[in-house]
């Protein structure tokens, strides 16, 4: 094999403390992001909805994507259409990252060496799966379900951080609207 032929090298994280790291914050981050969403459910709903807010608190993620859609539908002055077009998109983009967030929150870190004919095609630090492709424990080196990076978690992370960001605009905007309006109130 010329030295042209040779595989690429996937180059995982230089240390294990960088991917546990990268794995702290990112979670962290996905935390936020859904007390943000319980935040502008439950600034949505108010005080007269207590029941509701407690269901949404126990309530898995899809069903509290459900929630806030219903309560955007049904509390329709509180937010503007442009408003809820935004949340509704940040919470398909929040979804479609949820799958990443269960690999990051239970996956484990170790140094990876991968040769294929001889040749190393990963090496480095990484964030994988104790399973194999098809749903079978793994010994660490021969695992293939997936492996990510530092680099690659905090990219992930700030996707995460970009919706949320999003959501707590909206959130932010609904908040300054009813201060605005508790102060033009009579007293």
């Amino acid at each position: 094999m010329s030295q042209n032929d040779a595989p690429t090298i996937r180059e995982g994280s230089q240390t294990a403390h960088e991917v546990y790291l990268s794995v702290g914050l990112a979670l962290s981050w996905w935390e936020a992001s859904e007390d943000m969403l319980e935040m502008l459910f439950t600034q949505l709903c108010g005080a007269t909805e207590p029941v509701a807010t407690e269901t949404f608190r126990v309530a898995p993620r899809q069903s509290r994507a459900m929630m806030i859609k219903s309560a955007l539908k049904h509390h329709d002055t509180r937010a503007t259409p442009e408003e809820a077009s935004i949340v509704i998109d940040a919470i398909k983009k929040i979804e479609k990252l949820a799958p990443t967030r269960n690999e990051i929150a239970h996956g484990h870190v170790s140094n990876i060496t991968e040769t294929i004919d001889g040749n190393i095609v990963k090496r480095g630090n990484f964030l994988s799966s104790t399973l194999n492709p098809w749903g079978d424990i793994a010994s660490r080196e021969s695992n293939k379900k997936y492996a990510h990076t530092a680099a690659e978690i905090d990219d992930w992370r700030d996707k995460v951080r970009h919706e949320r960001g999003r959501i707590m605009d909206v959130w932010q905007a609904i908040i300054m609207r009813d201060q605005a309006a508790r102060n033009r109130a009579p007293a």
